[in-house]
């Protein structure tokens, strides 16, 4: 859930207001690519960009069962994730630190299938062509950075989130 709090520039503490999540999911609906960045074995991070599904301000996406970037989840699940730049966004975006996990009930995964072929994104949305074994995955974000250029000089809000509730879902999403 969103804490009750968030830590701006300037280390004050001030409530998380409704515009600020209306700003992070008008965000992340208008965009549909994120870059998703993982820690690969030798220590050096890995940055992709990965198409996305938003739901309940969890991110879903599909990734091939023989990529590295599974490998790299599989053997550590923190990841950093940046969204931003479509054109109705294109002076404000997100900083997301996640953890992520595989989605491996099928009601579920049928449920993200309904929603993602439904969608904008959805008409958008192409699996890798040499991808023949898919797993779906799930970003919990755990720190969320909104950032707007718009606002001089380029402000900043990280938002702390705390344990999501039942299913993943985070709480006032």
């Amino acid at each position: 859930m969103l804490t009750d709090s968030l830590s701006c520039s300037g280390g004050e503490a001030g409530k998380i207001s409704a515009e600020q999540r209306r700003r992070i999911d008008a965000i992340l609906d208008d965009n549909q690519v994120m870059t998703l960045a993982t820690n690969r074995p030798d220590g050096w991070p890995q940055a992709t960009p990965v198409n996305y599904l938003h739901n309940s301000g969890l991110l879903y996406f599909v990734v091939a069962r023989n990529s590295q970037k599974l490998a790299n989840i599989q053997q550590d699940g923190r990841v950093s994730i940046t969204v931003g730049g479509a054109r109705k966004s294109q002076t404000s975006g997100l900083s997301i630190a996640a953890m992520v996990t595989e989605v491996t009930e099928g009601e579920q995964i049928a449920q993200l299938n309904t929603l993602l072929w439904n969608t904008p994104a959805g008409k958008a949305y192409s699996p890798h062509p040499g991808a023949n074994s898919i797993a779906v995955l799930k970003a919990t974000p755990r720190i969320i950075s909104l950032i707007d250029y718009a606002l001089p000089p380029g402000q900043a809000q990280t938002i702390l989130i705390e344990e999501p509730g039942p299913r993943g879902a985070i709480s006032g999403w």
